[in-house]
């Protein structure tokens, strides 16, 4: 942008200290728009006069007697505000609100090094200001617009994606469960056997991970949608417990429904739901010690919808990582929890697929009494009441 000040320097004839003040009066008569003068001796700045203080003093009964020859020194502020032209916008603001607030009323003068060059009033200043703050404004602009090119970019590129990642991986899973079920024949030998299972576990686990990041593509890009049909809790909640109690019986932890049968019916994408539920379910195990507890529990209100309640005795959460934890890719380090893998999406994911559902995912924790997770469903998607 170049010298800033460049633009703020009015170039104001300056004054002699030997001129009459009679004529300073005269010159500031004559022209309504002067508002400062500077005052030098050879090129060198050494005072300056503001047009209101000098016409006040001039002006009341025996100002101009008193003072109308008398040189302009006698009345100049001598220890003005001087910056030089190469000082930045911003240092002199700073400047001035810190050092020389009197400067907005008087004015002060500008030099390149040294030689007068040109005053400055608080309206050039300010106009300055303004047009910095814009320039400012909208180089911001242009940069969040770019940043949010590359980000609808990126997500757009991902969500295109889904096809070319996903089938080469599910043929993979496919060909290997094959392979370990020996479905078409005995493959010989059992290492090979173990190798296939492990293929077909380490697929299954990939293919989880790019199911994960190309659902938040798709979030970013707005292309997630919602296929909504009618939803039993009770049986989703039943068949979750299922696919995850294998996994609790291995790591000694109790899982506890709560819930009857009676939870009304619900209008929601079933297939998210059960991903946000298995999520936290699975992530409650993860975090509790054996001979722990993860237990789920509904409850219902005509007005404020359904709440769903899976709470742990785990490791727990510090309050300052609470929101943290929501953010893509975040992963809380600790001690505790170090030794666990995970992309971090999971929490992510959970609260988009709610908020998707007009609800939300609230999270209450802390370090060495557990975590429960709220998963709330608004009211107007209750398709009958409990009995």
């Amino acid at each position: 942008m170049g010298n800033q000040l460049e633009r703020l320097v009015l170039k104001v004839p300056p004054l002699p200290q030997d001129c009459p003040c009679s004529d300073v009066y005269d010159r500031f008569a004559a022209n309504e728009d002067l508002l400062t003068l500077a005052v030098t001796r050879g090129d060198e700045p050494v005072g300056i006069v503001n047009r209101n203080e000098l016409l006040f003093q001039l002006a009341h009964n025996f100002g101009r007697a008193l003072y109308g020859k008398k040189p302009i020194r006698d009345l100049m502020d001598s220890a003005p505000l001087i910056v030089d032209v190469q000082t930045g916008l911003s240092s002199l603001n700073a400047t001035i609100v810190r050092e020389s607030p009197s400067a907005l009323l008087k004015g002060f003068i500008i030099t390149d090094q040294g030689r007068y060059l040109g005053v400055g009033t608080a309206l050039s200043l300010l106009n300055l200001t303004v047009e910095h703050m814009e320039a400012r404004a909208e180089e911001l602009a242009a940069a969040q617009r770019r940043a949010q090119a590359a980000s609808l970019a990126k997500s757009q590129f991902l969500a295109s994606m889904s096809h070319e990642l996903r089938t080469p991986l599910n043929a993979i899973i496919g060909f290997s469960e094959l392979i370990a079920l020996q479905s078409l024949g005995s493959t010989g030998t059992d290492r090979y056997r173990e190798y296939a299972k492990d293929i077909h576990s380490s697929g299954a686990h990939l293919l989880g991970v790019i199911n994960d990041v190309l659902d938040v593509a798709k979030i970013e890009a707005g292309h997630q949608q919602l296929n909504e049909i009618s939803v039993n809790p009770a049986d989703l909640i039943q068949r979750c417990l299922r696919m995850i109690r294998p996994r609790a019986d291995t790591a000694g932890i109790r899982l506890c429904n709560t819930n009857n049968e009676t939870l009304p019916a619900l209008k929601a994408d079933e297939t998210k739901l059960q991903q946000v539920l298995l999520n936290l379910l699975s992530n409650a195990v993860k975090f509790t010690p054996s001979g722990g507890e993860v237990r789920i529990e509904a409850e219902v209100s005509p007005f404020e919808g359904m709440a769903l309640k899976i709470s742990d005795t785990g490791i727990g959460i510090a309050s300052t990582d609470l929101e943290r934890i929501f953010e893509p890719f975040e992963q809380v380090d600790s001690e505790l929890n170090r030794k666990f893998d995970g992309t971090g999406l999971g929490l992510h994911l959970a609260r988009a697929f709610m908020e998707l559902h007009g609800g939300g995912l609230t999270v209450e924790s802390s370090v060495g009494r557990g975590t429960t997770v709220v998963v709330r469903i608004p009211a107007e998607r209750l398709l009958f009441q409990a009995a």
